[in-house]
């Protein structure tokens, strides 16, 4: 007798007579001291990846995750890691977190140039930096200037002035006479003034 309002689940009322032998089968096995064989050595939730490798016994849910998400860092650590490999002359040998350092250095340097060329930027109303807020950046900052000698194209020079040109000359002063007998102009035709 079903009731108003109540589902039930599809085969719930029906039992095929083949479950019930294979179950049966099951446990009789597991008296008799038998080992069930169709689990393997496996965990239970690999038991669909069986034959795909290494690969497949990772879970659904995990990704692969690069060597710069794991060591929290925007810079490529592998590629840099692989670049050092080929520099180094000799086949001498690169460690695992070399590249890692590298790139949390170069990152941080970056960033450093970076800020200081947006501020830059933003006080003299610009939204996009140009290379000429780079070379005000770096050649503003005292250790950036000394880390960084290199020329950046397009950047132009530091506005300087110096400082002997804002000194104002005095005029020149006039000659006194000499024994109080005034200086004769030089007659008309003559060159006294050459050498």
């Amino acid at each position: 007798e079903k009731k108003a309002g109540h589902k039930e689940p599809v085969g719930a009322g029906k039992k095929s007579m083949d479950m019930d032998m294979e179950g049966d089968a099951k446990l009789k096995g597991k008296e008799k001291g038998h080992k069930d064989k169709t689990k393997g050595h496996k965990r239970p939730e690999d038991g669909k990846h069986e034959k795909l490798g290494k690969t497949a016994l990772k879970l659904a849910g995990e990704a692969a995750t690069s060597r710069a998400q794991r060591a929290g860092v925007h810079f490529p650590v592998g590629r840099i890691h692989r670049m050092l490999k080929q520099y180094i002359l000799n086949n001498k040998r690169v460690g695992c977190t070399t590249g890692v350092y590298v790139a949390a250095v170069m990152e941080y340097l970056t960033a450093e140039v970076l800020e200081l060329a947006g501020n830059v930027a933003r006080e003299s109303k610009c939204k996009r930096i140009t290379p000429r807020h780079l070379v005000l950046a770096i050649r503003g900052d005292e250790e950036l200037d000394s880390l960084i000698k290199a020329t950046i194209a397009g950047g132009g020079v530091i506005p300087k002035i110096d400082e002997r040109l804002f000194v104002k000359q005095k005029p020149p002063s006039k000659k006194r006479e000499t024994a109080g007998v005034p200086r004769s102009p030089a007659p008309a035709g003559s060159r006294g003034d050459e050498y």
